[in-house]
């Protein structure tokens, strides 16, 4: 149960990630491109 729940979890924060990082890297004067795939490595 507490698996699924993390799962479901892990996949709204997943989306999230993915609507709203290139309107934070837009957002940025520098975009750290090189953290970018470190965070999705780290989901």
């Amino acid at each position: 149960m507490k698996n699924e729940m993390q799962l479901e979890m892990q996949e709204q924060v997943d989306k999230t990630l993915q609507e709203r990082l290139p309107i934070l890297i837009a957002g940025l004067p520098k975009p750290p491109l090189v953290h970018c795939p470190v965070v999705y490595l780290q989901l």
